[in-house]
């Protein structure tokens, strides 16, 4: 079996409402639900799916599969997805693309090789990351905007009532507001439903730690990303003045950062991201280090497609150390519509099956709709 071609698509859809979020401190909103998604074929017909989380400028990721991935691994053994990792990472290495759009583009090329190479053995993907952890991982409602409290606390009641047991809210926005938006969560859910704050790096130090003794008195799970990501002394210094988790990660990429940043004891929880971290080949060796050094992971996902879900839930699923998983919760039709058959969400956790690779089978039709490069 050798790789005889690999595509990469952008695709992007349209999200009800997203023009008004403020997720976040982020210089360029959210426009869309965006992605590249990769198709990787063999010379028997095998099809292979990869995503690339790489949102605002997914058009760069295809690029980079397109130029620079793609001619180094056509005619190569799709089974040998370390070896071909390590040959994708070697490309840029020298030249300082260690972090963003490189590991980004390389995480959905190995996404698509686990997918291929599951359906060759007639395996799930978790079965090729030494097998099934755990065949449901809990899941947290993910609230993408900043809400008022009122809102934020109908909103808590109401996914809790479908089913979930933890919630993440934004915070970030001002600590008046925000000591507001937890009083309001947690006041219509009591100690129902686990809460989670995330700050997308806005914080401090001494703001953090002040929103931390705000996260403590409510009893709030993880204090997410408050600071930058450069600040890893910033982030040992706030960990050693508070007791909330201190969790990050998401924009981390591959297990040679995790492996330094674990060392340095620098977050309570990490949150890889599949599609941004490497693929499940750097995922697989960020949960070694984390079980070495007995940090917990919640995989982190966001505004991309189902495939961006299923192949995260795959390697949460082979993980130990995983104790719940992100669940983003605003109409989608890259998630909604994407698979013939819908992911298997149901009580507040997602189901992986047994069927080989990834388990899922994609919708062209629905690619190309939304397909625009």
């Amino acid at each position: 079996m050798k790789i005889e071609h690999i595509e990469a698509m952008v695709v992007k859809a349209p999200v009800p409402g997203i023009e008004s979020w403020q997720a976040a401190s982020f210089a360029v909103p959210f426009r869309w639900a965006e992605s590249t998604l990769v198709k990787v074929t063999t010379d028997d017909g095998t099809v292979g799916w990869g995503e690339v989380h790489a949102p605002v400028a997914p058009e760069v990721t295809k690029s980079i599969v397109d130029v620079l991935i793609a001619p180094a691994l056509l005619g190569a053994d799709p089974l040998d997805t370390a070896p071909l990792w390590d040959r994708m990472y070697a490309l840029m290495r020298p030249r300082g693309h260690a972090l963003g759009f490189m590991p980004e583009a390389m995480s959905g090329v190995d996404i698509a090789l686990f997918d291929i190479a599951g359906k060759a053995l007639g395996v799930p993907c978790y079965t090729l990351l030494g097998g099934l952890q755990q065949a449901r991982v809990r899941t947290y409602a993910s609230v993408l905007q900043w809400l008022e409290p009122h809102l934020l606390a109908e909103v808590a009641a109401r996914h809790r009532d479908a089913g979930f047991t933890a919630m993440k809210l934004k915070v970030g926005q001002d600590p008046a507001i925000d000591r507001r938006k937890v009083e309001a969560a947690r006041g219509a859910v009591g100690l129902d439903m686990d809460l989670m704050a995330d700050a997308n790096c806005r914080y401090t130090v001494a703001e953090a730690v002040a929103m931390a003794r705000v996260l403590e008195e409510h009893a709030v799970v993880w204090f997410e990303e408050p600071l930058p990501p450069e600040d890893v002394a910033g982030y040992r210094e706030l960990r050693s003045k508070v007791d909330v988790a201190i969790a990050g990660g998401e924009c981390e990429c591959t297990h040679y950062r995790f492996g330094e940043l674990l060392a340095q004891r620098t977050f309570d929880v990490i949150q890889p991201d599949i599609c941004r971290a490497g693929g499940l080949t750097a995922c697989h060796r960020i949960g070694v280090l984390a079980s070495a050094h007995n940090v917990r992971v919640a995989p982190h996902v966001s505004i991309g497609s189902a495939i961006h879900i299923v192949a995260s839930l795959h390697w949460a699923a082979s993980e130990r150390q995983a104790f719940i998983h992100e669940y983003p919760v605003f109409d989608n039709p890259l998630v909604d519509d994407l698979l013939t058959d819908p992911i298997d969400w149901r009580d507040g956790h997602l189901h992986v099956g047994d069927a080989p690779g990834l388990g899922m089978t994609v919708r062209e039709d629905v690619v190309e709709r939304y397909r625009v490069a």
